[in-house]
C-alpha cells in the first residue's frame, strides 16, 4: 500500500507531497485517497459494508449568506470567482452538482474520515443506505 508523507518544512507544503518516494502534487495525493476510499466502499468483501454517513447541516451566518447571494446574482462576477466564494464561505462545493452545499456527510472508514458536501436537491437524490 502506498504511503503519503508531508514534505520537509522548507518545501511548499500546499503543492507537493512525497508519495512512494516521489514528489507529487496535492491533487494526485487526494485522487489516491479518494480511489482508496472508493475501493474500500466498493470492495466485494461482504464483511465490509458501505458506512452510513453522519449528516449535519452547514451553518453559515446570515451576513455571509447575504454576501454570497448578492455575489451569486451579480452578472459581473465570473463563474470561477463564484465557485471560489462558495468554497470560502461554505467550505466546498456540492459533490454532485458543484453548487452551494447545505449539508455535510461524513463517513468514518476506520481511521479515515471522508467529508462530502451536498446541496438540498442532491442530498434528496442520494441513497445513503
Amino acid at each position: 500500500m502506498a504511503k503519503a508523507t508531508l514534505p520537509n518544512a522548507d518545501a511548499r507544503k500546499d503543492l507537493f507531497w512525497k508519495m512512494e518516494g516521489r514528489w507529487v502534487t496535492s491533487s494526485k495525493v487526494f485522487s489516491f485517497l479518494r480511489d482508496l476510499m472508493t475501493e474500500y466502499i466498493h470492495d466485494n468483501n461482504t464483511k465490509k459494508s458501505k458506512p452510513k454517513p453522519t449528516i449535519k447541516p452547514i451553518t453559515i451566518s446570515e451576513d455571509k449568506l447575504q454576501i454570497l447571494n448578492r455575489k451569486l446574482e451579480d452578472t459581473k462576477v465570473l463563474q470561477y470567482q463564484k465557485r471560489d466564494l462558495i468554497t470560502k464561505i461554505a467550505g466546498g462545493l456540492c459533490a454532485i452538482c458543484q453548487e452551494t452545499p447545505t449539508m455535510l456527510a461524513s463517513y468514518d472508514m476506520h481511521g479515515i474520515t471522508l467529508i462530502e458536501r451536498y446541496c438540498d436537491k442532491c442530498i434528496e437524490k442520494t441513497d445513503f443506505n
